[in-house]
């Protein structure tokens, strides 16, 4: 058996975004890791089941070989998560099967009309990352960047060149 990576996005505010799919398809996983803060872990657990914070994206790779496992991530799975996107290279590297569930997050689609004057498309360049307020570059980032504040459920946009305090 080769296994199979199941890699849900849940917004940027799960406790809103998350979509019955994505619960749904985690709950239906034998295992289950995130890259969620404890309370957000906490609030998917009493919905899906265990959820164990994600060691590293080679070892929730592994540990799909021969099992169904569920990875959550903040955001969007391929577009916001890098955790994710290195997590469904590693399984694919490991001949894992892969799948992606994603939430459906009005934020972003506020990013994306917020940046086509930038020149972004979203059908066609990945260029904007998001992450939460924790993982938000301490330097200028390289590539716009947005940055949500889960507590304070708030978003800013960190532009190239600019520095962060």
């Amino acid at each position: 058996m080769t296994g199979l990576l199941v890699v849900c996005g849940l917004g940027c505010a799960p406790e809103r975004d998350a979509t019955l799919e994505a619960l749904a398809t985690l709950a239906s996983c034998e295992k289950r890791f995130s890259r969620l803060t404890p309370r957000r872990r906490a609030w998917l657990a009493r919905r899906v089941g265990t959820v164990r914070p994600a060691p590293s994206a080679a070892a929730v790779a592994r540990a799909a070989r021969g099992a169904r496992v569920g990875l959550a991530v903040w955001g969007h799975a391929t577009v916001t998560s890098a955790f994710a996107r290195e997590a469904l290279a590693a399984a694919e590297a490991l001949g894992v099967a892969t799948i992606v569930v994603a939430s459906l997050s009005p934020a972003g689609r506020g990013i994306g009309d917020t940046a086509r004057p930038l020149g972004w498309r979203g059908d066609e360049d990945d260029g904007w990352s998001v992450v939460p307020e924790e993982e938000a570059p301490r330097g200028g980032p390289s590539r716009p960047t947005a940055v949500f504040d889960a507590e304070a459920e708030t978003m800013r946009v960190v532009l190239p060149g600019r520095r962060r305090g």
